[in-house]
């Protein structure tokens, strides 16, 4: 049996132009997603302080004889 190459299939240009316009769009997606992580990176980190900020008042009312009432 004999092996013929016919080289790599051929797309039309209407196909590739759908391609390309898909790729766009996907890298568009990837960068408003990578935006969004960003911006929740920013709240988590600004909560955990917050929380920590908030903890370490709390615990220093505690130990100070000012604050009881």
């Amino acid at each position: 049996k004999e092996i013929r190459w016919k080289g790599l299939p051929h797309r039309s240009n209407q196909e590739t132009e759908s391609l390309h316009d898909e790729r766009a769009r996907r890298i568009e997606e990837v960068k408003r997603k990578r935006e969004s992580l960003k911006e929740l990176v920013v709240q988590n980190i600004c909560f955990t302080n917050l929380v920590n900020r908030n903890r370490a008042r709390y615990v220093s009312q505690q130990k100070s004889p000012e604050s009881v009432s």
